[in-house]
């Protein structure tokens, strides 16, 4: 009998083997039994699956000492490896994180508690369909107006929780004809509450700066 994680993970396997180049995975259970190494012809990741089999959002995900080791051994076994995360949230879809960017936004987070924040807030935006948003891509410091959200979703986000920040995601097509690369993706635009700081977002290699924003002009 197939149980509920080989079902979610082979969800998984499907899109990559439908990715359009020759994939090999290789099971790693050596080091846990979640951990896939996948080559391609230009490429070695290594893949800690997590799985929620929540049926609706939103889905919650935890790391134990043992998932913390593994990637540890991970590291030193496959030191070349490119290392995600990807969490399965039950049928409705995959989110595929870098371990690097995982680490960012939980410094991020600490950071956020150190200055009084406890809670937060993530929105999805999908667009009609959930087949993605048709936004057209500017360069880094040309985004005008309301960043990669609408004015709707931000001023509904101030006005329902302004005590909180809001992570606004929007999933884009991300279409040539839009000056993307072909590939969908997801672009951040963060709300912030009534006070506290921002966290200032980017897609590109650069560190990201964070300030205070009680003290900004």
């Amino acid at each position: 009998m197939i149980n509920d994680c080989e079902f979610l993970e082979g969800a998984a396997f499907v899109r990559l083997v439908n990715c359009g180049h020759r994939v090999t995975i290789t099971s790693a259970s050596e080091i846990h039994s979640s951990i896939y190494l996948i080559e391609t012809d230009t490429h070695q990741s290594a893949v800690l699956f997590k799985h929620s089999k929540k049926l609706k959002s939103p889905w919650s995900f935890t790391f134990s000492s043992q998932e913390d080791d593994a990637l540890k051994v991970l590291h030193s076994k496959h030191p070349k490896y490119l290392v995600f995360i990807a969490f399965i949230c039950h049928k409705d879809g995959i989110c595929c994180v870098s371990e690097e960017r995982l680490k960012r936004v939980l410094q991020s987070l600490k950071a956020m508690q150190a200055q009084g924040l406890q809670k937060g807030r993530l929105n999805v935006r999908r667009g009609n369909g959930d087949k993605g948003l048709d936004m057209a891509r500017q360069e880094p410091g040309k985004w005008f107006g309301y960043g990669f959200g609408t004015s709707k979703w931000l001023t509904n986000a101030k006005r329902d929780y302004p005590d909180v920040p809001t992570l606004v995601v929007a999933y884009q097509k991300g279409e040539k004809k839009k000056n993307w690369d072909d590939q969908p993706l997801y672009l951040p635009t963060l709300v912030l509450p009534k006070s506290k700081f921002v966290f200032m977002f980017n897609y590109s290699d650069e560190i990201e700066e964070t300030y205070n924003h009680e003290n900004a002009a």
